[in-house]
């Protein structure tokens, strides 16, 4: 009878190992990417912050002008005219009661 109860210590300790060896490997991945988040955030600042600018503004050439539509009577039907654009992005509204 004694054993059998030694094999089985024996046994739920192997298993004792090999559940420490997987929680600590566990443990050193999730180490890892919390450095590497930590690296991302305060040393790569600058880039991701130009980066992420330059989504949100473009300045964009102005083409050149296209020819005029007239009618067969010399009429401007169609002309050029150089304007800008106007894009709201919500998120980025910070009082958007103000402009309701």
């Amino acid at each position: 009878m004694t054993y059998k109860l030694i094999g089985d210590y024996m046994f739920t300790r192997k298993i004792d190992v090999r559940i420490k060896v997987i929680l600590l490997l566990f443990s050193f991945l999730l180490s890892l990417v919390v450095v590497k988040i930590f690296y991302v955030q305060v040393f790569e600042y600058d880039k991701l912050y130009s980066l992420a600018n330059d989504l949100w503004s473009r300045d964009l050439p102005v083409e050149a002008n296209r020819g005029l539509i007239l009618d067969r009577n010399g009429v401007v039907l169609a002309n050029n005219l150089t304007t800008t654009s106007l894009v709201l992005v919500p998120n980025q509204i910070k009082d958007k009661k103000r402009y309701v």
